[in-house]
């Protein structure tokens, strides 16, 4: 009996899909996939809610293109939710940005695992977003304000004229 082995082929989001004419892959390969997109995401030590999966999962059951008023420019609270805290205990992106401990930051690094921290600067407060590997993300208010959509580092930085951080292990002052 001969085996075929389908790769999954990235989206323009970063999620994983299987080729339409290859039948469901199994679970516990599609398990194995995110496991590896967020693999590097994941830092000892860090005590979160919820791990790298678990917050890239719950960003990606929460993607809307209504206006949810919790999420309308607070997008380091909405960050904190993916990773299961009622606030991050910063005061905005950029505040959280210069917060994080420099062994969990990869300033300019454009190779984003999954379920990392995503940061730019610019305007008063910055933003942050979660990744879901490589440039893409799941932002707040880049698709109207108050939803929470796919997008990529490229649409920040061209759209809203953001300066791009770098990416960070999920780090949060509201527990350490």
């Amino acid at each position: 009996m001969k085996l075929k082995l389908t790769i999954p082929v990235a989206l323009a989001a970063g999620t994983l899909a299987f080729p339409a004419t290859t039948p469901a892959a199994p679970a516990a390969y599609a398990a194995s996939a995110v496991a590896a997109l967020t693999a590097s995401c994941n830092a000892p030590g860090l005590d979160d809610g919820r791990s790298c999966e678990g917050a890239l999962a719950w960003a990606q059951q929460h993607v809307s293109t209504a206006d949810n008023p919790d999420y309308r420019k607070r997008c380091d609270h909405v960050m904190a939710l993916a990773y299961g805290f009622d606030h991050s205990g910063s005061d905005d992106a950029v505040a959280h940005w210069r917060a994080i401990p420099a062994r969990y930051k990869h300033a300019d690094d454009r190779d984003v695992p999954g379920g990392a921290l995503v940061f730019f600067s610019g305007g008063s407060h910055g933003h942050v977003a979660i990744s879901t590997g490589g440039q893409g993300i799941i932002s707040t208010d880049i698709h109207g304000l108050g939803t929470f959509t796919p997008s990529s580092i490229d649409e920040i930085t061209g759209r809203w004229g953001q300066h791009y951080l770098g990416w960070a292990n999920p780090w949060f002052e509201v527990n350490h």
